[in-house]
Protein backbone atom coordinates (compact mmCIF):
# COMPACT_ATOMS: atom_id res chain seq x y z
CA UNK A 1 0.00 0.00 0.00
CA UNK A 2 2.78 2.58 0.96
CA UNK A 3 5.02 1.72 -2.77
CA UNK A 4 1.52 2.23 -4.12
CA UNK A 5 0.86 5.90 -2.96
CA UNK A 6 3.88 6.58 -3.23
CA UNK A 7 3.74 5.69 -6.73
CA UNK A 8 0.85 7.88 -7.34
CA UNK A 9 2.17 10.77 -5.60
CA UNK A 10 4.61 10.80 -7.98
CA UNK A 11 2.26 10.17 -11.00
CA UNK A 12 0.31 13.29 -9.77
CA UNK A 13 3.16 15.52 -9.44
CA UNK A 14 4.64 14.66 -12.74
CA UNK A 15 1.07 15.62 -14.21
CA UNK A 16 0.92 18.98 -12.96
CA UNK A 17 4.46 19.86 -13.91
CA UNK A 18 3.31 18.45 -17.36
CA UNK A 19 0.29 20.47 -17.38
CA UNK A 20 2.17 23.97 -16.27
CA UNK A 21 4.97 23.48 -18.88
CA UNK A 22 2.06 22.89 -22.00
CA UNK A 23 -0.18 25.56 -20.78
CA UNK A 24 2.38 28.00 -19.63
CA UNK A 25 2.88 29.29 -16.02
CA UNK A 26 1.22 32.21 -14.49
CA UNK A 27 2.57 34.15 -11.40
CA UNK A 28 0.78 36.90 -9.23
CA UNK A 29 2.45 39.84 -7.98
CA UNK A 30 -0.06 41.80 -5.08
CA UNK A 31 1.35 45.33 -5.23
CA UNK A 32 -0.36 46.02 -2.12
CA UNK A 33 2.28 44.33 0.08
CA UNK A 34 5.24 44.44 -2.17
CA UNK A 35 6.03 48.09 -3.71
CA UNK A 36 9.15 47.70 -4.72
CA UNK A 37 10.51 48.98 -8.67
CA UNK A 38 12.14 45.83 -9.90
CA UNK A 39 11.74 44.46 -13.54
CA UNK A 40 9.67 41.12 -14.29
CA UNK A 41 10.69 39.08 -17.29
CA UNK A 42 8.21 36.74 -19.49
CA UNK A 43 8.27 35.00 -22.00
CA UNK A 44 4.76 33.37 -24.42
CA UNK A 45 4.97 30.51 -21.73
CA UNK A 46 5.29 32.78 -18.49
CA UNK A 47 2.51 35.67 -17.81
CA UNK A 48 2.19 37.75 -14.89
CA UNK A 49 -1.22 38.69 -12.94
CA UNK A 50 -1.07 42.31 -11.20
CA UNK A 51 -3.49 42.50 -8.41
CA UNK A 52 -4.35 45.79 -6.27
CA UNK A 53 -7.01 45.61 -3.72
CA UNK A 54 -6.90 49.55 -2.52
CA UNK A 55 -3.61 49.93 -0.60
CA UNK A 56 -1.89 53.05 0.03
CA UNK A 57 0.51 53.22 -3.34
CA UNK A 58 2.64 55.92 -1.41
CA UNK A 59 3.92 59.66 -2.46
CA UNK A 60 5.58 58.43 -5.73
CA UNK A 61 3.20 55.95 -6.50
CA UNK A 62 3.98 52.21 -7.38
CA UNK A 63 5.43 51.17 -10.18
CA UNK A 64 6.52 47.48 -11.84
CA UNK A 65 8.39 47.11 -15.36
CA UNK A 66 8.00 43.87 -17.26
CA UNK A 67 10.05 42.93 -20.20
CA UNK A 68 9.97 39.96 -22.47
CA UNK A 69 13.07 38.31 -22.26
CA UNK A 70 13.94 34.43 -22.85
CA UNK A 71 17.21 33.18 -20.80
CA UNK A 72 18.60 30.54 -23.33
CA UNK A 73 17.74 32.48 -26.61
CA UNK A 74 17.95 35.82 -28.30
CA UNK A 75 13.76 35.59 -28.90
CA UNK A 76 12.21 39.09 -28.89
CA UNK A 77 8.33 39.53 -27.89
CA UNK A 78 6.03 42.26 -27.36
CA UNK A 79 4.81 43.34 -23.83
CA UNK A 80 0.98 43.63 -23.64
CA UNK A 81 -1.27 44.66 -20.19
CA UNK A 82 -5.25 44.03 -20.02
CA UNK A 83 -7.72 44.36 -17.84
CA UNK A 84 -9.95 41.19 -18.08
CA UNK A 85 -13.03 42.26 -15.91
CA UNK A 86 -12.19 43.59 -12.59
CA UNK A 87 -11.55 46.97 -11.92
CA UNK A 88 -12.75 49.98 -10.02
CA UNK A 89 -11.89 53.88 -8.69
CA UNK A 90 -13.45 55.66 -5.93
CA UNK A 91 -12.24 58.74 -6.94
CA UNK A 92 -11.05 60.43 -9.59
CA UNK A 93 -7.68 61.26 -8.20
CA UNK A 94 -6.68 57.88 -8.38
CA UNK A 95 -4.82 57.00 -12.27
CA UNK A 96 -3.33 53.63 -13.66
CA UNK A 97 -0.24 54.80 -16.22
CA UNK A 98 1.87 53.18 -18.61
CA UNK A 99 4.99 53.59 -19.65
CA UNK A 100 7.07 52.23 -22.92
CA UNK A 101 10.57 51.87 -22.94
CA UNK A 102 12.88 54.69 -21.28
CA UNK A 103 10.38 57.24 -21.53
CA UNK A 104 9.45 59.26 -18.20
CA UNK A 105 6.28 60.47 -19.23
CA UNK A 106 3.45 57.98 -19.64
CA UNK A 107 2.10 57.10 -22.86
CA UNK A 108 -1.27 56.62 -21.52
CA UNK A 109 -3.27 57.21 -18.15
CA UNK A 110 -6.72 56.11 -17.27
CA UNK A 111 -9.14 57.33 -14.51
CA UNK A 112 -12.45 56.42 -12.83
CA UNK A 113 -13.85 58.74 -16.48
CA UNK A 114 -12.42 56.28 -18.58
CA UNK A 115 -14.85 53.23 -17.43
CA UNK A 116 -15.07 51.00 -18.93
CA UNK A 117 -10.96 50.02 -19.08
CA UNK A 118 -11.24 47.24 -21.39
CA UNK A 119 -8.86 47.97 -23.69
CA UNK A 120 -5.47 46.04 -24.31
CA UNK A 121 -2.40 48.27 -24.35
CA UNK A 122 0.96 46.98 -25.64
CA UNK A 123 4.59 48.25 -26.04
CA UNK A 124 6.81 48.04 -29.39
CA UNK A 125 8.57 45.04 -29.88
CA UNK A 126 11.90 44.62 -27.34
CA UNK A 127 10.63 47.38 -25.06
CA UNK A 128 10.15 47.51 -21.97
CA UNK A 129 6.33 48.08 -20.44
CA UNK A 130 5.91 50.03 -17.01
CA UNK A 131 2.61 50.02 -15.15
CA UNK A 132 2.33 52.27 -12.25
CA UNK A 133 -0.27 53.21 -9.55
CA UNK A 134 -0.81 56.19 -8.43
CA UNK A 135 -3.39 58.52 -5.80
CA UNK A 136 -3.26 62.51 -5.47
CA UNK A 137 -2.90 64.03 -1.91
CA UNK A 138 -5.56 64.80 0.01
CA UNK A 139 -4.98 68.52 0.40
CA UNK A 140 -4.30 68.49 4.49
CA UNK A 141 -0.61 67.33 4.09
CA UNK A 142 2.18 66.27 1.66
CA UNK A 143 2.75 63.22 2.83
CA UNK A 144 -1.54 62.50 2.53
CA UNK A 145 -3.19 60.31 0.46
CA UNK A 146 -6.88 60.05 -1.05
CA UNK A 147 -8.75 57.04 0.44
CA UNK A 148 -8.38 54.12 -1.95
CA UNK A 149 -9.54 51.53 0.32
CA UNK A 150 -12.08 50.65 -1.63
CA UNK A 151 -10.85 51.04 -5.07
CA UNK A 152 -9.00 47.94 -6.81
CA UNK A 153 -8.23 46.38 -10.01
CA UNK A 154 -6.50 43.02 -11.69
CA UNK A 155 -4.05 43.69 -14.58
CA UNK A 156 -2.93 40.45 -16.86
CA UNK A 157 0.46 41.30 -18.45
CA UNK A 158 1.21 38.38 -21.77
CA UNK A 159 3.91 38.84 -24.24
CA UNK A 160 3.83 37.60 -27.78
CA UNK A 161 6.85 36.43 -29.34
CA UNK A 162 8.04 38.51 -32.16
CA UNK A 163 11.22 37.31 -33.55
CA UNK A 164 12.29 33.65 -33.24
CA UNK A 165 15.70 33.49 -33.10
CA UNK A 166 16.05 29.61 -33.09
CA UNK A 167 13.75 29.47 -35.92
CA UNK A 168 15.80 31.98 -38.24
CA UNK A 169 19.08 30.97 -37.19
CA UNK A 170 17.63 27.02 -37.70
CA UNK A 171 16.47 28.04 -41.52
CA UNK A 172 19.94 30.16 -42.35
CA UNK A 173 21.52 27.08 -41.53
CA UNK A 174 19.35 24.99 -43.67
CA UNK A 175 19.42 27.02 -46.58
CA UNK A 176 23.23 27.25 -46.62
CA UNK A 177 23.15 23.26 -46.02
CA UNK A 178 20.66 22.94 -48.65
CA UNK A 179 22.64 25.59 -51.16
CA UNK A 180 25.75 23.36 -50.49
CA UNK A 181 24.05 20.21 -51.21
CA UNK A 182 22.51 21.95 -54.95
CA UNK A 183 26.04 22.57 -55.43
CA UNK A 184 27.55 19.65 -55.07
CA UNK A 185 24.85 17.60 -57.14
CA UNK A 186 25.10 20.16 -60.00
CA UNK A 187 28.99 19.54 -59.91
CA UNK A 188 28.42 15.72 -59.86
CA UNK A 189 26.21 15.64 -62.77
CA UNK A 190 28.68 18.28 -65.17
CA UNK A 191 31.69 15.79 -64.22
CA UNK A 192 29.75 12.79 -64.99
CA UNK A 193 28.55 14.50 -67.93
CA UNK A 194 32.09 15.50 -69.02
CA UNK A 195 33.83 12.22 -68.29
CA UNK A 196 31.00 10.26 -70.76
CA UNK A 197 31.57 12.61 -73.93
CA UNK A 198 35.44 12.04 -73.03
CA UNK A 199 34.84 8.22 -73.31
CA UNK A 200 32.80 9.46 -76.19
CA UNK A 201 35.39 10.85 -78.15
CA UNK A 202 38.42 8.23 -77.75
CA UNK A 203 35.98 5.30 -78.74
CA UNK A 204 36.85 3.42 -81.97
CA UNK A 205 34.31 2.01 -84.22
CA UNK A 206 35.04 -1.65 -84.39
CA UNK A 207 32.95 -3.72 -87.68
CA UNK A 208 30.56 -6.26 -86.08
CA UNK A 209 31.65 -10.01 -86.53
CA UNK A 210 28.61 -12.42 -87.43
CA UNK A 211 29.30 -16.08 -87.25
CA UNK A 212 27.92 -17.82 -90.03
CA UNK A 213 27.32 -21.80 -89.70
CA UNK A 214 28.45 -23.59 -93.64
CA UNK A 215 26.92 -26.53 -94.88
CA UNK A 216 29.90 -28.44 -94.06
CA UNK A 217 29.65 -27.08 -90.15
CA UNK A 218 32.79 -25.03 -90.02
CA UNK A 219 31.94 -21.28 -88.64
CA UNK A 220 33.28 -18.46 -90.21
CA UNK A 221 33.22 -14.96 -89.26
CA UNK A 222 30.81 -12.43 -91.77
CA UNK A 223 31.97 -8.95 -91.77
CA UNK A 224 29.38 -6.68 -92.77
CA UNK A 225 30.00 -6.23 -96.49
CA UNK A 226 30.24 -2.15 -97.35
CA UNK A 227 28.96 -0.65 -100.49
CA UNK A 228 31.63 1.74 -102.23
CA UNK A 229 31.30 3.65 -105.18
CA UNK A 230 33.06 3.47 -108.17
CA UNK A 231 35.61 5.99 -108.72
CA UNK A 232 34.67 8.83 -111.21
CA UNK A 233 36.23 8.75 -114.68
CA UNK A 234 39.28 10.99 -115.15
CA UNK A 235 39.05 13.03 -118.24
CA UNK A 236 42.05 12.40 -120.56
CA UNK A 237 44.34 15.23 -122.07
CA UNK A 238 44.57 14.19 -125.93
CA UNK A 239 47.42 16.13 -127.13
CA UNK A 240 48.48 16.30 -131.12
CA UNK A 241 51.98 15.81 -131.99
CA UNK A 242 53.22 16.02 -135.56
CA UNK A 243 54.41 12.70 -137.09
CA UNK A 244 58.46 12.73 -137.83
CA UNK A 245 60.36 13.18 -140.38
CA UNK A 246 59.02 10.90 -143.28
CA UNK A 247 56.92 8.82 -141.82
CA UNK A 248 54.30 7.32 -143.81
CA UNK A 249 51.18 5.66 -141.93
CA UNK A 250 50.96 2.12 -142.01
CA UNK A 251 47.74 0.32 -143.85
CA UNK A 252 44.98 -0.84 -141.76
CA UNK A 253 45.42 -4.54 -140.73
CA UNK A 254 42.98 -6.80 -139.78
CA UNK A 255 41.53 -7.57 -136.96
CA UNK A 256 41.78 -10.76 -135.58
CA UNK A 257 39.49 -12.27 -132.83
CA UNK A 258 35.77 -11.55 -132.08
CA UNK A 259 34.47 -11.07 -135.90
CA UNK A 260 37.37 -12.44 -137.80
CA UNK A 261 36.18 -13.21 -141.21
CA UNK A 262 39.64 -15.37 -141.86
CA UNK A 263 41.03 -13.54 -145.00
CA UNK A 264 44.77 -13.65 -144.16
CA UNK A 265 46.65 -10.11 -145.12
CA UNK A 266 48.41 -10.28 -148.68
CA UNK A 267 51.75 -8.68 -148.90
CA UNK A 268 51.66 -6.61 -152.15
CA UNK A 269 54.77 -7.64 -154.72
CA UNK A 270 57.62 -5.88 -154.63
CA UNK A 271 58.35 -3.54 -158.16
CA UNK A 272 59.48 -5.38 -161.14
CA UNK A 273 63.54 -4.96 -161.35
CA UNK A 274 64.77 -2.87 -164.25
CA UNK A 275 66.71 -4.71 -167.16
CA UNK A 276 70.20 -4.03 -167.81
CA UNK A 277 71.02 -2.39 -170.73
CA UNK A 278 73.33 -3.79 -172.65
CA UNK A 279 73.78 -1.27 -175.46
CA UNK A 280 75.15 1.16 -172.95
CA UNK A 281 79.38 1.38 -172.76
CA UNK A 282 80.76 -0.36 -169.98
CA UNK A 283 82.05 1.65 -166.88
CA UNK A 284 85.58 2.87 -166.53
CA UNK A 285 87.99 1.91 -164.26
CA UNK A 286 87.45 5.14 -162.06
CA UNK A 287 83.79 5.02 -161.76
CA UNK A 288 84.56 1.49 -160.40
CA UNK A 289 87.36 2.56 -158.53
CA UNK A 290 84.76 5.23 -156.37
CA UNK A 291 81.96 2.97 -156.23
CA UNK A 292 84.17 0.42 -154.42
Amino acid sequence: MVLQRTWLAILLLYSIYCVDFITGYEETINIDYSCTYNIQKLTEDKSYKLVWTGGDPGIGGCKISFIGRDSEYLNEYTVCAEIPDRIYFQSSGIYLKYYVGFNSYPSRTYTKDDYPLTERFCAGQDQYLDVEIEADSSGSGFFSRIDTSNSYFTLRITATKTYDYGGNVGAIVGGVIGGLAFLGIVITVCIVIACRRKGYAGQVNQPTTTTMVNQGGSQSAAYPQQTYGQPGAYPQQQMAYPPPMGYTQPGNYPVQGYGFSGQQYQQPPPPPAQAPNTSAPPPSYSDVAKSS
